[in-house]
């Protein structure tokens, strides 16, 4: 029962916040400024909190861009500021593989930031990018960290289904602008829903399905083919990236 609820949940408050835009901007800077006062995260590792960091504050300015569809030129830094936030919330776990020693996932966290499509503006004025190989890469990528993990966090269903989900919703609906979209609200979700039902160090998740938070192990075939294809579709953004770069053009 555990993973349809959670699935039906993220899928409503994430059309909630699409549907009524500027209700969805001043409820999400009340909520960030109440789950941050009273929300419990001391209990929370390094990297877990300045996850937190990254995400339930920005996503007031993304909020705010979706709310009032401003121009992009008008809004400039901005959409630079949330440009930059993404990268981090990329950097950030490269980072922390480094701590178990995963090149691989470091590696590929690299390649995904050196790859990131730049914002755009859609006709409806939404925030996001059209990119489904980098949307699927990013994706894959970051269930393949979730599974090769050295240690235990009650994030990887919950983290799982909404990478998932992330990737159905744009290929049934055929807007890969949706991505962006739900990616930051869903994300947003499971981490307030833990934040504010954090019993110490049992963490929301856990306390709802015991054994949720357990090690995960890979079988060896499995981990090395899923490493290597994940690999190489990374280097095929990068390859990708620099072969579309448009020349610099030096005045005389």
């Amino acid at each position: 029962m555990f993973i349809p609820l959670l699935s039906a949940l993220v899928l409503i408050f994430v059309w909630l916040m699409k549907k009524y835009t500027k209700t969805s901007f001043y409820f999400v800077t009340l909520f960030s400024i109440s789950v941050m006062l009273f929300g419990a995260y001391e209990d929370l590792n390094l990297f877990f909190r300045l996850k937190v960091i990254v995400v339930v504050f920005p996503i007031i300015c993304f909020a705010y861009l979706q709310g009032f569809n401003f121009k992009i030129k008008e809004n400039s830094f901005l959409i630079g500021f949330l440009e930059i936030v993404l990268l981090l919330n990329i950097l950030i776990p490269a980072i922390f593989s480094l701590s178990y020693s995963d090149y691989a996932i470091f590696l590929m966290g690299l390649c995904l930031i050196l790859s990131m499509p730049n914002f755009e503006l859609n006709k409806n004025g939404y925030l996001g990018f059209n990119d489904p190989l980098w949307s699927c890469v990013y994706t894959f990528t970051l269930i393949l960290g979730f599974l090769r993990l050295d240690g235990h966090t009650e994030y990887i269903i919950p983290g799982i289904i909404i990478l998932t989900l992330g990737i159905l919703l744009p290929v049934f609906t055929k807007n890969w602008f949706e991505w962006l979209n739900f990616r930051v609200y869903s994300l947003y979700l499971i981490i307030t829903l833990d934040l504010i039902g954090r019993d110490g160090n049992l963490g929301f998740y856990e306390s709802i399905l015991p054994g949720l938070v357990q090690y995960t192990k890979l079988d060896n075939t499995i981990n090395i083919i899923a490493t290597c294809l994940c690999m190489i579709a990374c280097l095929t953004l990068v390859y990708k990236r620099v072969r579309v770069q448009q020349p610099i053009k030096l005045k005389n």
